[in-house]
Parts: structure tokens; C-alpha cells; sequence
């Protein structure tokens, strides 16, 4: 049976960005361990199209309201390595507000065919911009105030009472009902992963079997934006910092060897820069890169945009050198 893996990240994550990059890299053939399995082309390539041609002028790929719910399929096989040969489908998609809101009111009912099928794919890539830090609908409970950055003013007494230090610090003013609140990304992404093991019929904590194992790719995009402090670090040193609570998740609901994080940076740089755009229309050489820990401890850099997704269905196997 073909294998499939299944992209998934809030609209702005960066996914038709990595995809329509990665499709232009296997045009121009930078990609080196996969290739276009052409037998099994789609009808309807428009997604990948459009996201390819917008990098090809040097932007990053925009999005109609219903150009974000198609669900993009790119048939492909592996190249090189000891699973060459093999065939998989790529299929993307996004998830939005009403979906976060289904997650946390009702789990087990009313999901449609398409998101039950997509929770039985083999593997699965979860696509996060480095700086996302909230997403979608409201949880933060009324009576404190947002910043306009979009985090919670807090007085100490918010974080322990009384206060140990004799400290006079003005109350944060309360909000409305109408002021913008956010689910956490992490929270957010927690009750997706929840949704998948539970269609999957995985309860809390329960572990697949070791010769089945259920892969999640965690990406971080943008990486060429990232704080120069975190330029050189370990992609999984991040998302313990950033996202704490979700790399808790994983760790209790996955064995080691099923969660990967990777960084990815698949333009090189910010196209909207137009110093930038020059260099990168005129680049010959791949500009897009790849990074993640490898066994050893150390960090690994690769142009090839195609690693997440050959460590997502292999394992250490399909993307050992």
C-alpha cells in the first residue's frame, strides 16, 4: 500500500512555501532523495503550481480564503538510499479556527471523511513559524489584559500570593468580552496530536507498537529570521523553550525515536527584503536549508528540503547520508 504523510500547520505557517520550494528544487533537481513519481501525477496540480510560481517571481505564495482549504497531493518517490524506489503521496493542509474549536468541544463526532482519513496516515509533519506563539480562538479567561503584542499583562499576584517582595505595582487594567484572545499554539497543536491518537484509537499516553511506529515531524519555519541567540542551537532546544508544554506532550505520548524537530529555512532569507529578492532570483546554487540533530548531538545543515519528510516515513534511514 502507498505510504502517505500528512502536512498540517495554521494558515501562515509556511507550508506552501516549503512545498512550492521543494517542488521547484525537484524541477531543477537540488532535491536529492526524492523525485516526482509521474506514473501517479495528479489532474489537478494548481496548488503546487501556484506555490511554485510565486517563488519563482520572488514572493511568497498567497492564499485565496478557498485556496486555504484545498488539500494539496504531490505523488512521489524515494531516489536514493536503501527504501529507493519507494512511493508515497504528500498531502497538505490546513487547519484553521473552526477546527481548534471542534477539537476542544467534541472530539469523537462530527469530523468529516477527509480529516478521518487524514488522521491514518503513516506519519505526520507539523509545520510551526519560530514565531508563532498564539494562534486562532480565545482562551485566555477575562479580566486580564492583552499587550498589543498579544501577551497577558501580569501583576505578581498572578503568579504567587502574596507576593514575596514588598513591590507596589499597578493592576493590570481588565479587558472586555471583545478583546482579542488566543489559543496558545501549543495547546493548539496538543489537541490535534489528541484528536489523531484518538481516531487512531490511541488513549492518553498509550504507545504504538514499535514495529508500527507513528511519526511526528515538528518543523520550524523562518529560520532564517530567528533570533541570532538561537541561530546555531539544537531545533529541539527551542521548542523546549517556546513550547514547552507541547515538547512534554511528546515526550509522554511518543517514544524518542517517533518525534523529531527539525528547523527549516526554505527561501534563505525575506523575500519582501528586495536586496534579497535580487540574490535570491539570482542564485544559482540552492539557497533553502535544513537543520536537526543527528545521533551524535550535533547539528546538521543540508540544502535538501525533502529531509523532514524522508525521516517522517524512515526513520534514521532515510536521511543517513
Amino acid at each position: 500500500m502507498r505510504k502517505t504523510v500528512t502536512v498540517l500547520g495554521v494558515t501562515g505557517s509556511g507550508k506552501s512555501t516549503w512545498i512550492g520550494a521543494l517542488t521547484d528544487g525537484l524541477y531543477r533537481g537540488a532535491v536529492s532523495r526524492v523525485k516526482f513519481d509521474e506514473e501517479n501525477w495528479p489532474d489537478n496540480t494548481t496548488g503546487i503550481d501556484q506555490a511554485r510560481s510565486y517563488l519563482q517571481t520572488g514572493q511568497f505564495p498567497i492564499h485565496t480564503s478557498e485556496e486555504m482549504r484545498t488539500l494539496v497531493e504531490l505523488p512521489i518517490r524515494v531516489s536514493r538510499g536503501p527504501n529507493v524506489h519507494e512511493a508515497f503521496t504528500l498531502k497538505m493542509s490546513d487547519y484553521d479556527g473552526e477546527l481548534i474549536e471542534k477539537l476542544f468541544t467534541d472530539r469523537t463526532h462530527g469530523w468529516d471523511d477527509a480529516w478521518s482519513r487524514r488522521a491514518r496516515a503513516d506519519s505526520f509533519l507539523i509545520l510551526i513559524r519560530h514565531d508563532f506563539t498564539k494562534c486562532l480562538r480565545p482562551l485566555v479567561r477575562p479580566g486580564r489584559k492583552l499587550r498589543q503584542d498579544g501577551m497577558l499583562s501580569l501583576s505578581p499576584d498572578d503568579l504567587a500570593a502574596p507576593p514575596l517582595l514588598n513591590t507596589s505595582v499597578p493592576p493590570a487594567p481588565l479587558s472586555s468580552f471583545d478583546d482579542p484572545r488566543y489559543v496558545p499554539t501549543s495547546l493548539a497543536l496538543i489537541e490535534l496530536l489528541q484528536w489523531i491518537r484518538d481516531a487512531r484509537g490511541l488513549s492518553p499516553i498509550e504507545q504504538t507498537p514499535i514495529a508500527e511506529p507513528l511519526r511526528i515531524g515538528i518543523v520550524l519555519t523562518a529560520w532564517d529570521a530567528v533570533d541570532g541567540r538561537w541561530r546555531n542551537s539544537k531545533p529541539e532546544e527551542f521548542l523546549a523553550v517556546h513550547h514547552a508544554i507541547l515538547r512534554d506532550y511528546l515526550r509522554c505520548n511518543f517514544r524518542d525515536d517517533e518525534v523529531r524537530v527539525f528547523s527549516l529555512s526554505a527561501t534563505g532569507g525575506d523575500l519582501s527584503d528586495h536586496q534579497f529578492r535580487q540574490r535570491y532570483l539570482s542564485a544559482t546554487d540552492p539557497v533553502s536549508r535544513v537543520w536537526w540533530t543527528n545521533s551524535r548531538g550535533d547539528v546538521v545543515e543540508d540544502a535538501d528540503l525533502s529531509i523532514p519528510l524522508c525521516w517522517a516515513l524512515f526513520g534514521e534511514s532515510g536521511i543517513t547520508p
